[in-house]
């Protein structure tokens, strides 16, 4: 995977369903356990989760309710192969 791939789609696909109610930070990170890591973490107050994208292939996401303290998107790791970002994130994306 190249180095921005993962948060190039990030950014065309997911911050304009989230950028005015939710606080966005981008971080990265060298030799992490599946290669290089760049990432999305996303907060408000009602709501908050991350998406992941390592250099590796794997992507990985979770996305908790604060009020009600439950995971609305169960926290998961997976490898992308052929699927597309938004058959992955299906789940992530409804529940935003």
């Amino acid at each position: 995977m190249k180095k921005n791939v993962g948060i190039n789609w990030f950014n065309v696909n997911i911050k304009p369903l989230i950028e005015n109610d939710f606080e966005i930070k981008y971080i990265s990170e060298k030799d992490g356990d599946f290669g290089d890591l760049y990432g999305v973490q996303f907060d408000s107050e009602q709501k908050g989760g991350y998406v992941y994208f390592w250099s590796s292939g794997f992507i990985a996401f979770q996305l908790v309710d604060y009020v009600s303290e439950e995971e609305l998107v169960e926290d998961t790791t997976e490898e992308v192969n052929s699927r597309p970002y938004d058959e992955i994130l299906k789940q992530l994306i409804f529940n935003l």
